[in-house]
């Protein structure tokens, strides 16, 4: 693709595209973005580059920017960003190098197209695999099917535990809910906090434990796990973040938070947590 000036760019390229493409200059702020851009995030020129991307996120994509600039490479990264109306979107994004007609470096031009079908699509089939494959190791042979009712105890059992999920990206909320319900669980799903903590109260005696994302909007993790403590005091809650386990868990009161798993998820470690957690809160 050939390099050219950004205001030459933004005014007969980026603005012909449907796709949302934004200009980065040399620190991090928007230079340009076009039509679709603005229609898509909600964003203006005067906002950061990375107001709309996902907090847990924003590092890479600003370290993306930056290799670039300083090495005229171009990238490709997906991460998540916040739509206009609220919702986290996954995005795929291609950036390149933007070279004005003397030669010098004038910015990074980044264009995206959301993902976010094909990443859903994805992760539930890997799902759906892993689980698969956990029921023919369990049984010796091919993979049973699974059961009629989810929610349901097998005759004669125990009812399942409950998991509340506190999460604000419905892509993570669903993809978890589709791993606990395969593996026996119930699942609780909330959106925020303030949601979570209602459920909790709804459903004092079921909950099991609580997965918390730590990023949350209206209520922070810190106070919802303050106002979930103050429903159940004995409830095990796992924080859930992309960030360093010692970073995060450290704004919490010590011993508050029963366990912790990193983002992106690995199923086997966010489920031997979950037994871990529940099974230490039983025998206290």
């Amino acid at each position: 693709m050939p390099l050219v000036a950004p205001e030459i760019w933004d005014t007969r390229i980026a603005a012909e595209l449907s796709l949302p493409v934004c200009v980065v200059g040399p620190h991090g702020a928007l230079m340009h973005v076009n039509e679709a851009w603005r229609a898509f995030t909600g964003c203006t020129p005067r906002d950061s580059s990375l107001d709309a991307v996902h907090f847990e996120e924003r590092a890479a994509l600003r370290g993306a920017f930056e290799r670039t600039q300083r090495t005229g490479e171009g990238f490709r990264l997906e991460f998540r960003m916040r739509r206009a109306d609220g919702q986290m979107r996954w995005m795929r994004a291609s950036g390149f190098m933007l070279v004005a007609v003397d030669g010098e470096p004038e910015g990074v031009a980044c264009v995206c197209i959301d993902v976010t079908e094909s990443v859903r699509t994805i992760q539930e089939l890997r799902g759906a695999l892993l689980d698969a494959r956990a029921r023919s190791d369990a049984s010796g042979g091919a993979p049973s099917a699974p059961p009629a009712f989810a929610f349901q105890a097998e005759a004669g059992g125990e009812a399942p535990d409950t998991i509340l999920v506190i999460d604000d990206e419905e892509l993570v909320r669903q993809t978890v809910g589709s791993v606990l319900v395969g593996r026996g669980y119930r699942t609780l799903l909330a959106a925020d906090g303030l949601v979570g903590v209602e459920l909790l109260r709804t459903h004092r005696t079921e909950v099991a434990a609580v997965l918390l994302d730590y990023v949350l909007p209206t209520l922070d993790a810190p106070r919802t796990l303050s106002e979930l403590k103050g429903v159940r005091d004995d409830l095990p809650v796992v924080l859930v973040s992309g960030y360093e386990e010692r970073e995060v868990t450290s704004r919490f009161p010590p011993h508050s938070l029963a366990g912790f798993v990193g983002k992106p998820f690995v199923r086997d470690a966010l489920l031997s947590t979950l037994r871990r957690v529940i099974a230490a809160s039983r025998s206290a």
